[in-house]
């Protein structure tokens, strides 16, 4: 039979860590809601800096007399847009979504976090700053499910590069030096598949990899990833006590000495 003093200091015990779980689940939660900000401002900015970018240089390359616009601009003349022979900003935009891996992951939270923020922002009166920021906060959350679970598809491609030349060195080293180019036509045949494997993933949506699909394609790119890094290592502390409190609670409750048990 337990002791009444064990019982009591055990059951104590297990609701100081509830408690504690439930503020460390209130920690994780502002920390999404932290990063929602963060990485909206983030994405807001550099699609302002973009656009301001792609103005530029299609006033450049229409403008004839200006001797800045040189090759960089010639490829932005020669695709039609919907109202004229050059691209428009909007057009431009629509390209270059191509490569934004993490917004087009998260883009219809993303889009629809954009729209009521504007309205917010063109309202008359103006909305409170801190309606704005707590809208962007729930978009926070509401993309924390996507981008907690992601793998960066450079890794995943880097640990699959790293399994094909594992491969092919173990080949080497069984096979001797006279199989040299059956080696070299398997690892390019490997590598070969890996790759057309991947792009096409990525291109057609498919779940093994549009999961995978926040990437190093730019400095941009370099940037969103680190902001969400941060956050993930973040929470991850959170997350990483509240089971080591939660293992607590399933031995004392294992163990009988806790109030609910008896």
């Amino acid at each position: 039979m337990v002791n009444f003093l064990t019982l009591l200091k055990d059951t104590f015990r297990q609701l100081q860590l509830r408690a504690e779980i439930a503020l460390l689940d209130r920690d994780a939660t502002n920390r999404q809601r932290a990063f929602g900000v963060e990485l909206y401002d983030l994405i807001e900015r550099q699609r302002g800096t973009m656009l301001a970018q792609i103005e530029e240089t299609i006033e450049r390359s229409n403008n004839p007399n200006n001797s800045g616009g040189g090759a960089t601009t010639a490829a932005a003349t020669t695709t039609p847009s919907h109202s004229g022979g050059s691209m428009s900003p909007a057009d431009v935009e629509g390209v270059m979504r191509i490569f934004q891996t993490i917004e087009n992951e998260i883009r219809v939270p993303l889009d629809a976090c954009r729209k009521d923020v504007g309205d917010m922002e063109a309202s008359v009166p103006r909305f409170p700053s801190l309606l704005i920021q707590r809208r962007k906060e729930e978009f926070g959350v509401a993309v924390w499910p996507i981008v907690s679970k992601n793998q960066w598809l450079h890794e995943s491609l880097e640990e699959d590069l790293n399994n094909v030349l594992s491969k092919t060195k173990k080949n080497n080293n069984n096979n001797g030096n006279n199989d040299n180019n059956d080696n070299t036509r398997d690892i390019s045949k490997d590598i070969g598949n890996l790759v057309t494997t991947a792009l096409k993933g990525v291109v057609e949506g498919t779940k093994t990899t549009i999961t995978k699909a926040i990437g190093k394609l730019s400095p941009e790119e370099c940037e969103v990833e680190a902001c969400v890094t941060l956050a993930k290592r973040d929470v991850a502390v959170y997350e990483d006590t509240k089971k080591e409190k939660l293992s607590e609670i399933e031995a004392l409750v294992s163990g009988g000495s806790t109030l609910e048990c008896c």
